[in-house]
């Protein structure tokens, strides 16, 4: 399950519902299974983007595929933007983590994964007038032989920052090209497991 929110919503989802808050005191549910997500048992993940747009990653319980749907008026009416049996690769079991690009709406990450400690696949869906989805990382073209992306996130200048086994890479050009800026040895304790990333408003990293 997951959940997030922006100044007048908290989305959560979890089991077989997604569901909305009215900052917390007031719920409604506004995602099912069996309307909106065609036989979906699990919603792993959940984003919101400045434009409103809410996103969740799914499971088909029919056929194991991992999708990712997108609502764009608060959960009424839901689309798939991202079909595990067609655009995902590497058969994924779950989507563990979903942002969007809060200073280019039209970009949306998630982290989709395939079982097994060395098994997570970055993806990038574009939104915009030719709607794409790209493959940026996976365990061809990974960091190291320990490949366990845990989190992603941006800051205010479009830079993308991925958690890998507990250390901090960065793409300038949006997920083509990395290099690290946080080491697990150098920067952090040696025994500490990282397992979120968070960039605030003056762009402060916090793993």
């Amino acid at each position: 399950s997951d959940f997030t929110f922006d100044a007048n919503l908290v989305e959560v989802a979890g089991g077989f519902t997604q569901l909305k808050a009215n900052l917390g005191q007031e719920w409604t549910q506004v995602g099912s299974s069996s309307t909106n997500f065609e036989n979906v048992p699990d919603i792993f993940s959940l984003a919101v983007d400045p434009q409103a747009n809410v996103f969740v990653g799914t499971r088909d319980e029919t056929n194991g595929n991992v999708d990712v749907f997108r609502s764009t008026d608060n959960g009424t009416n839901w689309s798939k933007i991202a079909d595990g049996a067609n655009d995902i690769t590497n058969n994924p079991i779950a989507i563990t983590r979903i942002i969007s690009d809060n200073n280019n709406p039209a970009n949306v990450y998630f982290i989709a994964f395939r079982g097994g400690p060395q098994a997570y696949d970055l993806y990038r869906y574009n939104s915009s007038n030719s709607p794409t989805l790209t493959l940026l990382r996976d365990s061809v073209n990974s960091f190291n032989s320990n490949m366990q992306y845990s989190d992603v996130a941006t800051d205010s200048s479009n830079n993308v920052y991925l958690l890998n086994n507990n250390n901090v890479y960065k793409s300038t050009d949006r997920g083509a090209t990395w290099s690290k800026v946080g080491d697990q040895t150098t920067n952090f304790s040696s025994n500490a497991t990282l397992s979120a990333l968070r960039i605030d408003s003056s762009d402060r990293i916090y793993a």
